[in-house]
């Protein structure tokens, strides 16, 4: 069964607790396997070429660049490729809402309403 759009955020929010727990990066056995699920991922959900990477400690540890920047011209994705914003702020804060969920600050269970997001007075 291919993966979803869904299935490929639930990927990168696990991949953001392995970049947080560098003993699990630094004792895997293959540490290949990340850029392995990372590209089968992304050849499931049919995309051309992407650019990901992993920050360990503060400091860019691996970047994995694969396929093509432009299918047509079969121009190959590099490590410096810039992409426009876009809906990349979703992955961003589907992180960011998962690190959060790990220092036990939220739950995926809590009722959204709970929090106050504007102020009524």
């Amino acid at each position: 069964m291919p993966s979803t759009r869904r299935d490929f955020l639930k990927d990168a929010a696990a991949f953001s607790f392995l970049a947080a727990s560098p003993s699990v990066v630094a004792g895997a056995n293959d540490p290949m396997s990340l850029q392995s699920q990372t590209k089968k991922t992304a050849f499931d959900l049919g995309l051309p070429g992407f650019v990901a990477g992993v920050v360990i400690g503060g400091k860019l540890d691996m970047v994995q660049a694969e396929g093509f920047a432009d299918l047509e011209k079969q121009t190959p994705m590099r490590r410096d490729h810039i992409f426009y914003v876009a809906s990349l702020t979703k992955t961003f804060t589907a992180v960011m809402m998962m690190q959060y969920v790990q220092q036990k600050k939220i739950s995926l269970n809590d009722y959204l309403l709970d929090y106050p997001f504007l102020s009524l007075a």
